[in-house]
């Protein structure tokens, strides 16, 4: 005879038998609240179990086997990271189950490629804390394929999103005219140990973009960040890799418009804070084979 224990139904009503030695996510208890059934609604179609979803968001698996059972209410910060996680508005895990299910039928996958990285997805429980130490606006400086050039452009990280911490890049470009404008590009960072990695794509164009890695600050606050930045350079119409290292400052008072920006655009190397300078001169592009 089958041991009716080990047939388990998930939040959606579909049987499933859970692996030898795991505990799966599902109950059919109809008394759980609207919040329990959407966790492990999400749990399931995501094919996670207890263990596996509790070493996803840093916590202990008996918080989070009382916050799926009903026994323990979620406080706002459980909800903000369990929907940070699944890529959803925390408001929605209180959803009516049924309007839930309608919302996110077929949406257990993320949209985004990186999201699928492990190294990304084992550090989402990161990106609050992130955020909330390095939001804001940096002045990127790098050296320019010109001697003695260097370009100084705005990095800003400016909202948490499900699918990373938003942020926008304000790349000035001079013309062979002498003219400025600048390339806009927009894209996401993610913390990964102590670096943060940036992929930012040009807003007007189908090929364009850019990387940039950043070390994390060994400080709680941050003033000055060095790391590098990669992306297709273009000299005589001839195409080519390019990376550079750079130095990014932190501001204290937000640039609204880049074009009344003095502190952006093309420099002599001397022209610019001698910390960075030497920072500059300090780093370097290593290929190790």
């Amino acid at each position: 005879m089958e041991d009716k224990a080990e047939l388990i139904a998930p939040a959606c009503g579909k049987l499933c038998r859970p692996v030898a030695g795991e505990e799966t996510v599902a109950s059919t208890d109809d008394v759980l609240s609207d919040f329990c059934k959407n966790v492990r609604h999400l749990a399931s179609v995501h094919r996670l179990k207890q263990v596996a979803l509790a070493n996803e968001l840093g916590w202990d698996r008996t918080v989070l086997a009382k916050l799926m059972s009903g026994e323990r209410e979620p406080n706002a910060n459980q909800k903000s990271a369990l929907a940070l996680f699944f890529r959803i508005e925390p408001s929605e895990l209180d959803l009516d189950h049924a309007a839930f299910l309608e919302r996110h039928t077929g949406t257990a996958a993320s949209n985004l490629p990186l999201m699928t990285f492990r190294a990304v997805r084992q550090n989402t429980n990161k990106w609050r804390d992130s955020f909330e130490k390095y939001r804001g606006q940096y002045l990127l400086h790098y050296l320019h394929s010109e001697p003695n050039t260097v370009i100084s452009s705005l990095l800003s990280i400016d909202r948490l999103t499900g699918d990373g911490l938003h942020a926008s890049l304000i790349n000035p470009h001079k013309d062979s005219s002498g003219n400025m404008s600048c390339y806009e590009y927009e894209g996401y960072a993610y913390p990964v140990r102590e670096y943060m990695y940036f992929l930012l794509e040009q807003k007007n164009s189908d090929y364009e973009i850019l990387s940039i890695i950043l070390h994390e600050a060994r400080t709680p606050s941050v003033h000055l960040l060095k790391g590098m930045i990669s992306g297709i350079g273009v000299v005589n119409e001839v195409s080519y890799i390019a990376a550079r290292p750079l130095v990014a400052l932190k501001r204290k008072r937000a640039i609204d418009d880049w074009r009344k920006a003095k502190e952006l655009g093309y420099w002599p190397r001397s022209g610019i804070d001698n910390v960075v300078q030497l920072q500059l001169s300090s780093e370097k592009i290593t290929v190790k084979t």
